[in-house]
């Protein structure tokens, strides 16, 4: 994940770097990459390159803004080769209005508690934690800003797609099932029967949000006239703020 800067070494290279950015302009002034895409990892979570591309991925100062972070690690770990490095770093301070509010509520101690159980539930092991001030020394005014890091290493021979998800929030709603199922099998344009029993699902999705204490307010409407983008977009938004509120309640 990167801009125009990848924070890595200007001392160590490379046999090739890739980036991820949010900004095209910002990633082609970052001279350390050979290779980037433009992708907004809070609607898509799947990473365009086949299972084992790399050898280390780096999430640098980026982790507070993921709404689904679990996602993208395991993703992280399907694109790593067996033995490789996953390092996600982090400093005290973040964008707050970008920030998920779960994760500015956290302590330090509890930000590293959170990244080191998404680690080892996507199937990390040796996992280990750098720090450049003690825990509790945050507030000690000093030039630069306390930083933290989690390295951990991908197992040899583990089917990360299969690892139990328990120890982490879900959202698994029969409504939620059947929109991603019947997202593939229908253009747009479709049915009206098919349409109201999306729509009909969506609300039950909706009520399952506010149950977790989402206002309705903040739940998107569905707005006439309906279609399948519609819905599915709906869906994508609403999915995000369940999974935001629930890793609040971690």
């Amino acid at each position: 994940m990167s801009s125009w800067v990848s924070h890595l070494p200007e001392d160590m290279s490379f046999e090739r770097v890739e980036g991820q950015g949010m900004n095209e302009a910002e990633l082609l002034a970052n001279t350390r990459l050979h290779r980037f895409w433009v992708q907004d990892l809070n609607k898509s979570q799947h990473l365009p390159h086949k299972d084992g591309t790399f050898d280390a991925v780096l999430i640098s100062l980026a982790i507070q803004y993921l709404e689904r972070p679990k996602e993208i690690i395991q993703e992280i770990a399907r694109v790593l080769a067996p033995g490789g490095l996953l390092i996600v770093t982090f400093s005290k301070h973040s964008y707050g209005e970008k920030a998920v509010a779960g994760w500015l509520r956290r302590t330090a101690e509890k930000r590293l508690d959170l990244v080191k159980s998404m680690l080892q539930t996507a199937g990390f092991e040796d996992i280990e934690t750098v720090l450049t001030h003690e825990l509790g020394d945050e507030n000690v005014s000093t030039l630069s800003d306390p930083f933290y890091a989690i390295v951990g290493v991908k197992r040899e021979n583990t089917d990360l797609r299969t690892e139990a998800l328990e120890d982490l929030p879900t959202h698994d709603s029969l409504a939620f099932q059947t929109l991603s199922q019947a997202e593939d099998s229908v253009e747009d344009g479709s049915s009206s029967d098919l349409l109201e029993t999306w729509a009909n699902a969506y609300e039950v999705m909706a009520k399952e949000a506010m149950d977790l204490g989402i206002p309705r307010k903040a739940i998107p409407k569905l707005e006439p006239p309906l279609t399948r983008t519609s819905v599915i977009e709906a869906r994508d938004l609403l999915s995000g703020i369940i999974q935001s509120r629930m890793c609040s309640n971690l």
